[in-house]
């Protein structure tokens, strides 16, 4: 999913954990408080290592 030029994966209980410990945010798709915790955004140094993103995905 792309959201305001910000690119996000759907995560899980088996992968959350890996996106917290790297600094990713959930996406926030309003200016409201609302936060979707399926979504995470992927961290810039994973999106431009297309291997590490390979593993990611």
């Amino acid at each position: 999913m792309i959201a305001s030029d910000v690119v996000y994966l759907k995560v899980d209980d088996t992968n959350r954990a890996k996106f917290i410990e790297t600094g990713s945010v959930p996406l926030k798709p309003f200016k409201s408080n609302a936060t979707v915790f399926s979504f995470y955004n992927i961290p810039a140094a994973i999106l431009e290592d297309s291997e590490a993103f390979i593993r990611w995905a």
